[in-house]
Parts: C-alpha cells; sequence; structure tokens
C-alpha cells in the first residue's frame, strides 16, 4: 500500500492511499476506484483532488499536490488532521515557515493544516489580548 498527502494552498489538507483513487467509467457515468496508471483523482474526505501526475480527469476535481509519504509520515499527519491529535510539546511555535511559492510537488511545505490554524488561534489570541489592554486604558 502507498501512502499520500494532499498538499492545497500550501497546507496539508487531508492524506489517503492508493485505495483512495478514482476515475471515471463513461460507460455506466459512475467514479470508480482505480489504479495507478489510470488514476483521475483521489477521494479525500468525499473531496476529489487531480495532480498533474495524473490522468486527466473527466469529472470536477480540486487542483492540489498529491505527494507520496511513508507509513509513519501518514500515521503521523492521519492523528494530527482527522483525531485532534496535536503536539502541545511547543513544536507548534519551533516549525519553520512555509516557504513562497512551494513548488509543485516540492518537499517544503512542512506545516500540516491544523498547524496553522493553532498559529493563528494563537495569533488572534495575541491580538485579543493587546486589544484587551487598550480598551482597559
Amino acid at each position: 500500500m502507498n501512502f499520500y498527502k494532499v498538499i492545497k494552498e500550501n497546507m496539508i489538507v487531508g492524506v489517503c492511499t492508493n485505495d483512495s483513487f478514482r476515475r471515471y467509467q463513461s460507460k455506466h457515468r459512475i467514479i470508480i476506484v482505480s489504479d495507478s496508471d489510470r488514476v483521475e483523482a483521489v477521494d479525500c474526505d468525499g473531496i476529489f483532488y487531480h495532480d498533474t501526475w495524473m490522468a486527466d480527469s473527466c469529472f470536477p476535481c480540486e487542483t492540489a499536490s498529491v505527494i507520496q509519504i511513508t507509513e509513519e509520515e501518514y500515521d503521523s499527519l492521519r492523528s494530527q488532521l482527522y483525531d485532534g491529535d496535536i503536539p502541545d510539546d511547543g513544536s507548534l511555535e519551533e516549525e519553520e515557515p512555509v516557504a513562497e511559492p512551494v513548488e509543485e510537488g516540492g518537499e517544503e511545505v512542512r506545516k500540516t493544516a491544523a498547524q496553522i490554524l493553532q498559529e493563528q488561534i494563537n495569533s488572534v489570541d495575541s491580538q485579543v489580548k493587546l486589544a484587551a489592554r487598550f480598551a482597559s486604558v
């Protein structure tokens, strides 16, 4: 089994396996499970994502990078994205910033969607505290 991460707009939006490969069957006009030779998209939580290495898609898909990863990285990302198991050891603050622009299929993307969300929460929290301080003056 192969494991993949799905990156859209510099964020990891999901993980999947080759069991999530899909293609359109025109004979019956349905989307079916696909092998790696004819895959048109991956089904990640009900959203279809298409990458340039895949066959042309005959059904609506979102464009994203679908990159093969190790099983260990898959397990880690899956627990962060779906189980809410975000590490609370300070590693979110130590993570390197996402490089701009990220190359298609590049390994420079290091943050998960959960990590970026945590950064946004921390930023809003600091802004609220600053506003509260000015409001009390």
